[in-house]
């Protein structure tokens, strides 16, 4: 991590993640956001150009479907 045990206490430095650390911070996002709607079952469905195009790939490569 860029600023060690840090990086996520500031929105300061939290712009200084790394590409792997903002795609578990996407997937925890994910897993919440199920969980708090009582959807763990639903499919997620990403879209979008320049970041969220760029965020999509990078997750489908990533993380897989599991299941």
């Amino acid at each position: 991590m860029s600023f060690g045990n840090d990086s996520h206490k500031s929105a300061k430095t939290l712009g200084y993640l790394n590409s792997q650390q903002a795609l578990s911070d996407f997937a925890v996002l994910v897993r919440s956001l199920k969980h708090n709607l009582s959807a763990e079952a639903s499919l997620v469905v990403v879209f979008g150009e320049s970041y969220g195009g760029k965020t999509k790939k990078n997750t489908t490569m990533t993380r897989p479907k599991k299941g």
